[in-house]
């Protein structure tokens, strides 16, 4: 986040100088302090129930550089609608059904990601658009009936298989 901070914040402020940026998840309460001194930021640290928060929300941020912890997160928002602007390492685990441009946005570099989320900030409509597309790729991906459909099939497989004979 100190990156996304530093390098792409200032960026987006420039255009939308009334932009507020909403920070959610496990951080210290030095770093929180540090994120809450500037001024368009409030760093609500871990929040039990994200619902609300996503419901404030215009668009939904990953600027993950290492590590996976936030992937989940980024399901969890698309599963509400939202369309999400990451780094390449958030869509490592999920490469074979996000679409960059179709259900969620994927930035290469802090220039890349000021523009893409000033885009974004710009376009409301394509957002709701990509953001009902991210909805219904994480439900025919992730969700009940795809999940019923790997456990009957591992089930069917062990029972199908022949006892071995010793």
């Amino acid at each position: 986040m100190s990156w996304f901070l530093a390098q792409v914040w200032p960026s987006v402020l420039g255009q939308f100088p009334q932009a507020r940026l909403l920070l959610a998840g496990a951080a210290s309460e030095q770093q929180r302090n540090s994120w809450r001194a500037i001024s368009s930021v409030e760093a609500l640290g871990f929040v039990e129930n994200l619902a609300p928060v996503y419901a404030q929300a215009d668009l939904v941020i990953a600027p993950v550089l290492c590590g996976g912890g936030s992937n989940i997160k980024i399901v969890e928002a698309m599963k509400h609608g939202h369309a999400c602007l990451v780094t390449p390492t958030v869509t490592d685990g999920f490469s074979n059904w996000l679409q960059d441009g179709e259900n969620i946005m994927v930035a290469n570099s802090a220039k890349e990601f000021a523009a893409r989320a000033t885009w974004a900030l710009r376009n409301p409509r394509q957002m709701g658009e990509m953001g009902q597309a991210a909805k219904k790729a994480v439900s025919s991906k992730l969700g009940y009936g795809p999940f019923k459909e790997v456990v009957h099939g591992l089930v069917s497989s062990v029972m199908s298989r022949k006892p071995h004979s010793r």
